[in-house]
């Protein structure tokens, strides 16, 4: 039971580091959030018009 990071580290070795798995695992950690980017991104526009901050 260990958090995500210290799970992709764990693919980092003293000599070798399995890079096909590292890139697998960060694709996996960051694709959700991506995608509730993605749909919930008319709303964060929204709100952001509608408090008048400048971005």
């Amino acid at each position: 039971m260990i958090t995500l990071q210290l799970g992709l580290a764990n693919f980092q070795g003293t000599r070798r580091t399995q890079w096909s798995l590292l890139m697998a695992g960060n694709v996996v950690a960051t694709l959700p959030l991506i995608l509730f980017f993605l749909f919930a991104q008319k709303q964060f526009i929204a709100t952001m018009t509608f408090s008048g901050l400048k971005g």
